[in-house]
């Protein structure tokens, strides 16, 4: 493993500091993203509401906004945390599957 400015100990903490952060920070974006929906729904509610009702905007509401979180919880936050876990395992990723399956998308 690389070593440290800070020492042994921030060596072994590093594989899981910073993906937790990752997750963190990603996890608030996701949040924002999904408020902001809300939102959108919530400030169209007039329009919204002529075409499927009162009961039926709340429904949209909430099903738009849980599969926007599940969505990039899914899609975005785990796997981009579980991606950097995986890097500051490995003391060289060059020639592993994960960089052949990555080459693929760049």
């Amino acid at each position: 493993m690389n070593k440290s400015i800070w020492g042994e100990t921030w060596t072994k903490l590093r594989p899981y500091v910073y993906p937790a952060w990752l997750t963190y920070e990603l996890g608030l974006r996701s949040l924002k993203y999904t408020k902001s929906v809300h939102e959108f729904l919530e400030d169209n509610h007039e329009i919204i509401s002529q075409h499927i009702g009162r009961f039926g905007n709340q429904l949209i509401n909430l099903v738009s906004t849980g599969a926007t979180f599940i969505t990039t919880q899914a899609f975005l936050t785990i796997p981009a945390g579980l991606l950097l876990y995986h890097f500051f395992k490995k003391d060289n990723i060059t020639n592993t599957r994960t960089e052949e399956r990555l080459k693929r998308f760049l």
